[in-house]
């Protein structure tokens, strides 16, 4: 798939931003802890959100859409403790808990990757065996164990912690949690289903939790596209335009927000769920910026960030990157003519730089995103070649381009 995409035009109008895809992935996973249906509000009608249901629909969970734009589980009916699908790659291991809980073991498609081996190491040190199978991983035993302290910057191994231990009996202290809002989010979701989580006063951020033997059913709305309305922020800005964001929330932005203050960008934050953004003058360039690892949103701001800098502001400046960091969107913009010159894990480039008609690929869903951000603002068309990357994440974000003004074909 690609995307042809044509530059300098400047966004007008206003764009609703959808579900938030890896909250709704793990709200939904959550779900199967309960034989009572669960109805998610502002799910994403993203390909990802809706193969992702495909796999809990061939476990056995009964899925159904509804016209007041909710999606309802139930997962009373499983009869299956096998994923055999690895489309989500280490996603799958949020299943692990709520399989185990009903089946007493579960089994995974293998996937590799840092991810994976720490969900892996997790399930370990709480006493889940872990056994490989030929294409499989197999799970089995009875998960026991004592306090747990998290590494923060590992999102999906502290899901899966909490999803085991809201099952055990007794009581015990998650330590050091993340305060990621898909955490958080879920410690909600987890309490209205009827879990005992309690947050408790330590020099570590920890949560009290007490097991519970069965969980209700109810309703919730998922939070908004943090990932989309950053990117929609960027292209707003780039494209020099002027863009009325709805249906996010503000606060999660905050890292993001602390960036544009810094440079003086421009927005303006209308209520709860509204925000304004818009283009303006060129703004001065740091003369260094630090690239710092982290979630996946938290490398797609900064990456944003930097195609803000690279094409809306003025003077030199070096780019510290992390060395775990893939200097592959680097290239490719340099494929667009930005001439950033490479120093180990650093770079130097003039602001502004000019961008012009390429063909560029995306490696991954950040460099995918950043490329389109950055392709606004050059002259000519770009084609982004291996779009799915992007675009089996994103919902409708061709027509919302569009709606904005922005020509973008997808074929």
């Amino acid at each position: 798939m690609r995307y042809i995409i044509s530059g300098q035009t400047q966004l007008k109008g206003e764009v609703s931003v959808s579900g938030d895809y890896l909250s709704s992935v793990v709200l939904a996973s959550a779900a199967l802890l309960s034989d009572l249906p669960i109805e998610l509000f502002n799910y994403p009608g993203s390909e990802a959100f809706k193969n992702f249901a495909d796999v809990l629909g061939a476990l056995g969970v009964s899925i159904s859409y509804s016209n007041n734009g909710s999606v309802v589980l139930n997962a009373k009916d499983i009869h299956s403790h096998k994923v055999a699908r690895n489309s989500f790659g280490a996603l799958n291991f949020l299943l692990v808990p709520a399989l185990m809980s009903r089946f007493g073991n579960a089994v995974v498609q293998k996937v590799s990757g840092i991810e994976a081996e720490e969900a892996i190491n997790r399930l370990k040190a709480c006493g889940v065996a872990v056994k490989e199978a030929g294409d499989y991983f197999e799970f089995a035993g009875n998960a026991s164990l004592g306090d747990v302290t998290l590494r923060e910057d590992s999102l999906l191994s502290s899901v899966v912690s909490l999803l085991l231990l809201v099952l055990l009996d007794g009581k015990r202290v998650l330590s050091n949690i993340p305060e990621d809002p898909v955490f958080l989010e879920l410690i909600t979701f987890l309490n209205r289903m009827g879990a005992k989580i309690e947050p408790i006063d330590t020099p570590q951020k920890s949560l009290e939790i007490t097991g519970v033997r069965s969980f209700s059913g109810g309703s919730y709305t998922i939070m908004p596209n943090r990932s989309e309305a950053a990117f929609f922020s960027a292209i707003a800005i780039i494209s020099g335009g002027d863009v009325l964001l709805n249906n996010i929330d503000p606060s999660q932005l905050t890292s993001f927000q602390i960036k544009l203050d810094s440079i003086g960008a421009l927005y303006d934050v209308l209520g709860p769920s509204k925000m304004r953004v818009w283009g303006g003058n060129l703004f001065s360039c740091p003369s260094e910026v630090d690239v710092k690892e982290g979630s996946p949103f938290t490398l797609l701001w900064q990456s944003l960030f930097l195609m803000i800098l690279l094409t809306k502001s003025v003077g030199p400046s070096v780019v510290h990157l992390p060395e775990s960091y893939d200097f592959h969107l680097f290239k490719e913009l340099n494929r667009m003519g930005a001439k950033i010159a490479f120093e180990d894990f650093s770079f130097r480039v003039a602001c502004p730089v000019v961008l012009k008609s390429s063909r560029v690929a995306a490696k991954d869903f950040v460099s995918g995103l950043s490329l389109i951000a950055a392709s606004l603002s050059g002259k000519g068309k770009v084609e982004l070649h291996t779009a799915e990357k992007v675009d089996v994440y994103m919902d409708n974000l061709v027509l919302k381009l569009d709606s904005l003004g922005i020509e973008v074909v997808r074929e």
